[in-house]
Parts: structure tokens; sequence; C-alpha cells
């Protein structure tokens, strides 16, 4: 029987554990089915070219993850990224994650370059080996900086959601690296997750002491933009990303 209980949606970035905190934490919800309609295209189980695919209840759901970083490549997509507007959330109980923008460009840069995962739709996969051809031949210095002006119209557009939502909970990755009892806590404030996967999700969401680089989860440390990237790459990232560096108050 489904639940009685408001519907609640994830928003988050790539790189930023949405994987960890949809599969494991908000899969396994006591009061809320999950949905995962990204997965659902993916794998192909709903038709990319049919937007009727797409569908949101007001209760019992819990849609996760609904990444803005996504590129509305499909009717599907649009679909699924038409609920981030400030007319949908307002009045629709949302977890927004964030993560520090600068470690997210590194993070997936390695990733689509590295251990992404590549989809068994042939059309899906051959768009991603294509992608990430060209991000090699780039290299990791030019893509973030390439992408640094994409970024910040991502973190402005949550920032424009939270603001919109009058039901919301703010979380962000390096607090569930730093303090995951409040992290758990927060995330808690809509949705029930037994302990047992709140334990389990601690273990999967600590650092790794050494990179892994063909993993999902290559490493997951903090700061990582410092190790990887050139001085002036890190300075003209923080001159493009100020706004939204200062908005979640990351220090530059």
């Amino acid at each position: 029987m489904q639940s009685n209980e408001k519907s609640v949606w994830f928003y988050t970035f790539h790189k930023c554990a949405s994987s960890v905190v949809s599969f494991c934490a908000l899969r396994n919800a006591l009061n809320l089915e999950y949905v995962d309609y990204e997965a659902k295209i993916d794998n192909g189980e709903i038709d990319r070219n049919d937007a009727s695919g797409i569908e949101f209840s007001e209760t019992g759901k819990v849609y996760a993850p609904i990444r803005l970083t996504g590129r509305p490549s499909s009717p599907a997509l649009e679909a699924l990224l038409a609920s981030a507007t400030e007319e949908f959330v307002v009045s629709r109980r949302s977890i927004f994650m964030v993560r520090d923008p600068r470690d997210v460009l590194v993070s997936q840069f390695l990733s689509f370059t590295g251990a992404h995962t590549i989809s068994e739709v042939p059309e899906i996969a051959r768009e991603q080996e294509a992608h990430r051809n060209e991000l090699n031949s780039r290299g990791i210095d030019t893509f973030v900086i390439n992408s640094a002006e994409e970024t910040l119209n991502h973190y402005l557009q949550m920032n424009r959601l939270l603001e919109a939502c009058q039901e919301r909970v703010l979380l962000t990755y390096e607090q569930m690296v730093c303090d995951y009892v409040s992290f758990i806590q927060d995330l808690c404030v809509f949705v029930r997750i037994p302990f047992s996967t709140q334990f389990k999700v601690y273990l999967l969401t600590r650092p790794r002491r050494k990179e892994r680089p063909n993993l999902h989860k290559r490493m997951g440390a903090i700061g990582e933009h410092r190790i990887k990237l050139a001085p002036k790459t890190i300075d003209a990232l923080n001159s493009i990303l100020a706004e939204a560096l200062e908005l979640y108050g990351y220090e530059t």
C-alpha cells in the first residue's frame, strides 16, 4: 500500500556521493517508495524519446537522484529535469546536496575519463564514448576551466530552488565526510532510514587512503582540486566560481 506521506525529491550534482545517498540510503527509506528515473532511462526501461514515461506522485515516493548537471538530451530527461524549477519545488519536500564545485569538476573529469559506467543502450553508449575521448584529448585543466561557467550556473540554479522551496534540507559532501552524525540527522528529516543502512552509508562514504582510478569511488577526499590542478587553474576557478563559493560557504 502506498504511503500517504508527502513525496520527496532529491536534487544534487554528479560527483556529490549522489549514487550512494540515492541507491543505498534513499532506496531503503521505510516510508517512501524509491524511484530512479535516470537509471530507468539509462537501462532502457523507460524510452528516452517518450516523455510520458516520467510521472510524479504527490505522495508515497522519493525521486532520486535528480542531477542538475544532467544534460536534457532526450524528451524523457527533459521531463525529469522539468521538476527542477522554482514553481515545481515551492510546495514539495526537497533534499538538496552540494559539494565544493572545484572538487566536483575534478572528480567529473577523472570519473568520465576512467570509471564512469557505460550504458547498455547502444545509442547512449556511443555518446558516452565520444564524450570520454573528447575529454582525454583536452586534459583536466582545460576541462575544468571550460566547464566552470556551466558549473556556476548549476549552483546558481540550485540556490534559486533552495530559496523557492518551503520544505527543504541542504546537505553537503563535506558534512557527510566530516560530521556524519549531523549529515544523517538532516537527511532523515523527510525520510526514515534504518540504522543498519545509515551505518552502511557511513562505511561507503569514508574517503579512500589510496586513489583507485578505475573504480566509481576513486578516493572521495575533500580538497582534491588543490592536488590535481595547476595553481593558475585554481586561481581562475576561484574567480569564475566566486559567487557559488560564497553562497555555499566554500573558502578560496
